[in-house]
């Protein structure tokens, strides 16, 4: 159960600490004192979507905290210890969940101060609290949340789950198998160009790396034919008259009669440098371009004009027109193997749904005959909330195709007068008679999923008199076994509480201020009192009042005796 909430910098909250008791307890207040500050709070701490516009102006940050205290049977314990979120060091099986806004936007969140992410937070949050928002009995008319509820009371999660997992895998192979069908399509309307683009790179004759090779064996047959008439000068003039010139220097320098040391150092420098001369026109006269090589150059001109004209025609590089002979040859290979492929995923989509449809169809059985037990206990509770008359049809219609919750709509009819026939929420209820329907179901499905702590939002709007007071006689009575807190603006179901919280404002030094007080019997008469008549309170309301809770609690206390 909730013991404490403590709310610091939240719209007009400065810092204010809740204490919450266990049974039913009930929370009033002027229009626009907090009381829906209070409800903000508990909803951020249950995961919430948080709006940096939430934190009190001229503050950096807004921090809600929530302590509870967990019943040893709670199944939440078991997560709490498994995640080691527990306090090792306190015995009472405490959790305390925090949040902290920031004015950029983000959100820090915390269980038993150990950092965690929101997701988690909403996962604990929602198996503590459960809020019954002012508007959430407008849920009703959807099929969608009929659907859930009997879901919820059916404890039907673990259908579900398996639904949701199958469903996902149907989906998954469904677009896999629309994936090759667009494909094998695709390749039948392609297979003949496919083919005909095939047969022209095997006329090419490609083979890996070819282009590179070709390339650079043209570049150098290039080079050398435009290089040829310079080569032809060195060969047939340059080194001829070099070579001449030199052999008359040496044939000079051997007729010494009595050479010095350096006469014959310069003869044998010289003798060596005609040698490498001649060396060097033998190399060079090798240079020369032979009808072959012409031959060869024109080959290679072809065979790079073909590969640049399949590259053009393939959108491809010349580099890589080998590589697309590959992809064309895999893209055949695999439209030949595409309808047996297609016939596989076909047959393991058939498996997937007919795997689908066996649980749906147990889900079916168990919407349906859970529906029954559903109605008798509805119908069970409605009359002590002033509709005697009530009574509820729930239709399971097949759905044409699988949706991830199986493959039934839910639909609600009722009828709350003898003698009139059965039809849709919408067309039947008014906006009282809705909101004890809400109030109803949650009242059943609470004891289906043991919920610790219930929060009602102005469940009680748009009843009055003395269905006001039945109203909160069965909140009361839920409460003695479930913690309810309850903000209400009917003193028929405040006076029903075990305890009562006051939530008021007041300005001080130019700023709103609001605070949240328990009322002793006293303050919970004028409180009550003040709910009756309004600003000005008279003898006469306040003895209504005084009635009205007494009778409240005398009543109480001889159901108790009884």
């Amino acid at each position: 159960m909730l013991i404490e909430l403590n709310i610091k910098n939240l719209i007009i909250f400065d810092d204010v600490t809740i204490n919450f008791k266990n049974n039913m307890t009930a929370i009033t207040g002027d229009t626009g004192a907090g009381k829906s500050v209070i409800l903000t709070s508990l909803n951020l701490i249950s995961g919430a979507k948080a709006d940096s516009k939430l934190i009190k102006h001229e503050q950096e940050k807004a921090e809600i905290s929530a302590s509870f205290i967990l019943n040893k049977s709670n199944s939440i314990l078991e997560y709490l210890s498994e995640n080691d979120f527990l306090n090792i060091a306190s015995d009472n099986n405490s959790c305390i969940l925090r949040r902290i806004i920031t004015k950029e936007g983000r959100s820090k969140n915390y269980i038993n101060n150990i950092p965690v992410t929101l997701q988690v937070l909403k996962y604990i949050g929602n198996k503590l609290l459960y809020i019954h928002g002012q508007h959430q009995h407008l849920n009703l008319f959807k099929t969608d949340y009929q659907r859930s509820i009997i879901d919820v009371y059916g404890k039907l999660q673990n259908f579900l789950n398996s639904i949701k997992e199958i469903y996902h895998k149907y989906n998954s192979q469904k677009q896999a198998l629309s994936n090759l069908k667009n494909n094998f399509n695709f390749y039948l309307e392609s297979i003949d160009f496919y083919e005909y683009q095939l047969n022209e790179l095997y006329n090419a004759n490609l083979q890996p790396n070819e282009f590179e090779s070709i390339n650079l064996e043209y570049k150098n047959l290039l080079e050398l034919k435009d290089n040829q008439s310079l080569i032809n000068n060195i060969t047939h003039d340059y080194l001829p008259n070099i070579t001449q010139s030199l052999e008359k220097v040496i044939n000079n320098l051997n007729n010494f009669k009595a050479p010095s040391k350096n006469i014959k150092n310069s003869s044998q420098l010289l003798n060596d440098a005609l040698i490498a001369i001649n060396e060097s026109q033998n190399d060079l006269n090798k240079l020369n371009v032979t009808s072959n090589d012409l031959s060869q150059l024109e080959e290679l001109d072809k065979k790079l004009t073909l590969f640049h004209d399949l590259a053009r025609k393939h959108k491809v590089q010349s580099k890589d027109l080998y590589n697309k002979q590959l992809e064309l040859e895999q893209k055949i290979n695999d439209f030949r193997n595409s309808e047996e492929i297609l016939n596989k995923a076909e047959k393991e989509l058939e498996i997937i749904l007919n795997n689908y449809r066996s649980i749906a169809d147990k889900l079916t059985k168990a919407r349906t005959n859970i529906s029954s037990y559903f109605i008798k206990d509805l119908k069970s509770i409605m009359p002590t909330l002033g509709i005697p008359d009530f009574e509820l049809e729930i239709n399971v219609k097949p759905l044409e195709t699988p949706s991830a919750f199986g493959l039934d709509s839910i639909e609600f009819k009722v009828v709350t007068n003898k003698d009139t026939p059965k039809d849709i929420l919408s067309k039947v209820l008014s906006g009282g008679e809705l909101s004890r329907l809400a109030l109803a179901i949650q009242i059943i499905c609470s004891k289906i999923e043991n919920t610790p702590s219930l929060i009602f939002d102005e469940v009680d709007v748009g009843i009055s008199g003395a269905t006001a007071e039945i109203v909160g006689k069965l909140l009361k009575e839920i409460g003695a076994n479930t913690q309810i807190i309850c903000i209400t603006h009917l003193p028929q179901v405040a006076a029903q509480a075990d305890d009562h919280l006051l939530v008021s404002k007041k300005n001080i030094d130019n700023k709103t201020r609001s605070q949240v007080l328990s009322l002793d019997k006293d303050n919970r008469i004028q409180e009550l009192a003040r709910i009756l008549g309004g600003v000005k309170i008279t003898k006469q309301t306040l003895e209504h009042a005084k009635e009205l809770f007494y009778n409240a609690q005398k009543l109480q206390a001889y159901e108790e005796c009884e």
